[in-house]
């Protein structure tokens, strides 16, 4: 997964149908390398594809920039050796983590039956005066955001922060609720 040759592969497979951008969508392939390496993949798709390109993990990194945020929480779905790469993928962008917790998932099977009560009692202990990140594609977050909007705690997820990044590629609006934090940013 995220290997140079496949992600080559990919882009070049992407090709035939002449797309504008191309968005990485997924998380912990784009973050284990750190800020660089998620930054050579989203190069190295760009300069396969022909067009501009990015990834999950750098989202997050824009979304956060874009709100001026620069503490968070960390609701992780991976296991903590994961987690710690995310964490320290965090750290490269100027990020501060005030809490941090990880749900041990071991794949994107387990990750996808995540829920917005799971979620809801694991930040229960949060700050709520910064975002709680969740990243991991195979969660189901625009489902968990809409059950939880209007809570204490704001969540930033990793379609939603993927998708707001694309919409801004495109020079789309990104005026949707389903952008939560995001909406109209950028």
């Amino acid at each position: 997964m995220g290997s140079d040759e496949s992600l080559m592969t990919g882009a070049e497979r992407l090709k035939r149908w002449r797309p504008d951008i191309v968005m990485w969508a997924c998380t912990s392939g784009s973050f284990v390398l750190g800020r660089a390496g998620a930054s050579h993949q989203a190069a190295l798709l760009e300069s396969s594809s022909g067009v501009p390109a990015s990834s999950t993990s750098l989202a997050f990194a824009e979304a956060l920039g874009w709100l001026g945020c620069t503490t968070v929480s960390l609701l992780s779905p991976y296991p903590e050796a994961a987690t710690q790469a995310f964490l320290a993928f965090l750290h490269e962008c100027g990020i501060r983590v005030a809490d941090a917790t990880h749900l041990d998932h071991s794949g994107a099977r387990s990750s996808e039956l995540l829920d917005a009560q799971t979620v809801r009692s694991a930040i229960s202990g949060f700050r709520t005066d910064c975002p709680v990140l969740l990243p991991d594609t195979a969660v189901w977050g625009f489902a968990i955001l809409k059950e939880l909007e209007g809570e204490t705690h704001e969540l930033l997820v990793a379609n939603q922060v993927t998708l707001w990044q694309a919409f801004r590629m495109l020079g789309l609006s990104t005026r949707s609720s389903c952008f939560g934090l995001l909406t109209g940013r950028g």
